[in-house]
């Protein structure tokens, strides 16, 4: 996704939204075995670019991982005084892992149409 950025804009330092169902097990106090749903954390990422893919990709991917929590706990940081940040500073760039789609189980399929908005506001900001 750098990459595919620097060809855009020229930077080598790119900022994105990066979006995680939020369940991960950051405490072993909190029991989401009988939830449903995602709990959708949002959070601010910067993708350096270094002088070789191999060493982008394992900056990154350090970086990926320093990140206290997944990013859980940006929402309350970003809302608390005095912190100097807001929602705002989220990038209106965002990226979603959704998973492996590889076969469908059951009922649970992929919708066959558009999302609507989220790729409406991609489009509009790269173009």
């Amino acid at each position: 996704m750098a990459y595919a950025l620097k060809d855009i804009n020229q930077n080598e330092v790119q900022g994105i939204t990066l979006e995680g169902h939020g369940r991960e097990g950051i405490d072993a106090s909190i029991d989401h075995s009988h939830t449903i749903g995602w709990f959708t954390s949002m959070f601010p990422v910067k993708l350096e670019l270094q002088s070789t893919v191999r060493e982008s990709i394992r900056s990154i991917k350090e970086s990926l991982r320093s990140i206290p929590n997944k990013g859980i706990g940006f929402g309350v940081f970003a809302v608390e005084k005095g912190t100097g940040y807001t929602h705002n500073d989220l990038v209106p760039i965002s990226f979603n892992y959704l998973g492996q789609f590889g076969t469908q189980h059951g009922d649970w399929q992929l919708y066959p149409k558009a999302v609507g908005l989220a790729c409406t506001r991609l489009t509009e900001t790269i173009i």
